[in-house]
């Protein structure tokens, strides 16, 4: 079994900096040769590897992309300076392609229940392809990337409540008043512990490098990623916002005086970010898709790229950043897996399916092509609208 893991990571590492490569080299983003290797070895083609072996990989690898864009760039003072900027786009962003949806179902003729299960697995952001996309074309800390960054944290929390309040509902027949108050009281425990932190941890971290065991200060800021990581999961939200948060934190420290970016950024980028993409390459299959399928995913690309834009422009962002900010709204990923699973399973008492399963799967089988579809425009389109204004 270890065996098979090995050689599984050595034929996807070196197929996604293949195509990674290759995909540069014809002007295109190298996550689409990432994606790629993962359609290729995974469930789409030849089906070798399966997704489960590299799960964890891919975990720490959103977990270190995340953390790193919050150490570079994270900034809790900007991101409230900007507040306005970032609930126009998230709301907005949020409302849109859920109402959409809604409508497509209601005139397919879904029950209520499905119709909001089906709304909240398509709505939830995942733009982890947009924040690495922007890392690489030197964007990140430009308005539409420190925007989008503030996107990241919000949408998280509020897509949660949202999550929580639609199962609720399906599960009972009404919204869990008591449940969306424990959700809130997470989210508000969870960043009086962030604050909390802010203040301690740096301190404990400049400690840190007094230890004379071999690379002890990294081990304990990698653990203090992991930790709050671990924290956020268990107040409800997404890893990825509790490592952002864990950047951001540990940026205050002297660690930003040592070679610690440089280590970092050297084990993500070089092993995890990319096993992240190629996960999402052998996850992709499509079994069940109908023409409403196709219906709510052209409709949620066109509204959220539109919405997204408009938003943008209503809080004067420039063209060109507008046009970045409706792209990178676009991907979806692991969440909207996560969020469909959950519904997929919901079970009354005696224990039938609260969603007929051939109804789930095909909803199942919708988030998959709005996945494969957002993952493949949204770093091409970024980096087409970019090119006149990158730096080579």
């Amino acid at each position: 079994m270890t065996l098979d893991i090995l050689i599984h990571l050595i034929l996807l590492l070196g197929l996604a900096k293949i195509f990674g490569e290759i995909m540069e080299r014809l002007g295109l983003s190298g996550l689409l040769g990432y994606v790629l290797a993962g359609v290729i070895c995974g469930r789409m083609v030849f089906n070798i590897v399966p997704p489960g072996e590299i799960e964890l990989f891919s975990t720490l690898g959103a977990i270190l992309l995340l953390f790193v864009v919050g150490f570079k760039e994270g900034n809790i003072d900007e991101m409230v300076q900007n507040k306005e900027k970032i609930l126009t786009i998230m709301i907005t962003g949020y409302a849109a392609p859920f109402l959409i949806t809604m409508l497509i179902a209601f005139f397919f003729n879904m029950p209520l229940a499905t119709m909001l299960l089906f709304a909240v697995a398509v709505s939830a952001t995942s733009i982890g392809t947009t924040i690495k996309t922007l890392v690489d074309l030197g964007k990140i800390n430009s308005p539409v990337g420190r925007t989008l960054l503030g996107v990241t944290v919000v949408d998280g929390i509020a897509g949660l409540i949202i999550f929580t309040a639609v199962l609720t509902y399906i599960s009972v027949g009404q919204a869990g008043y008591f449940e969306i108050i424990k959700v809130l009281g997470s989210v508000v425990a969870f960043f009086l512990l962030f604050f909390g932190l802010n203040k301690i941890a740096p301190w404990v971290m400049n400690k840190a490098e007094y230890l004379s065991v071999e690379e002890g200060q990294f081990t304990f800021a990698f653990i203090f990623i992991l930790f709050l990581s671990v924290v956020a999961e268990l107040m409800g939200l997404h890893g990825v916002i509790g490592a952002f948060l864990a950047g951001i934190i540990l940026s205050r420290s002297r660690l930003v005086e040592t070679n610690f970016l440089e280590k970092i950024s050297a084990l993500s980028y070089s092993l995890f970010v990319p096993l992240f993409f190629v996960w999402t390459g052998l996850i992709l299959e499509f079994n069940n898709l109908g023409l409403i399928s196709f219906a709510v995913v052209g409709g949620v690309l066109l509204i959220q790229f539109l919405v997204s834009t408009t938003a943008a422009y209503v809080t004067g962002m420039k063209e060109k950043d507008r046009l970045m900010t409706g792209i990178g709204m676009l991907p979806r990923g692991g969440v909207n897996l996560v969020i469909i699973s959950v519904g997929m399973k919901l079970t009354d008492s005696a224990g039938n399916y609260l969603i007929p399963r051939q109804v789930s799967q095909l909803i199942f089988s919708t988030v998959m092509l709005l996945i494969l579809l957002s993952v493949l425009l949204t770093p091409t389109l970024l980096k087409f609208v970019a090119k006149g204004y990158v730096k080579k």
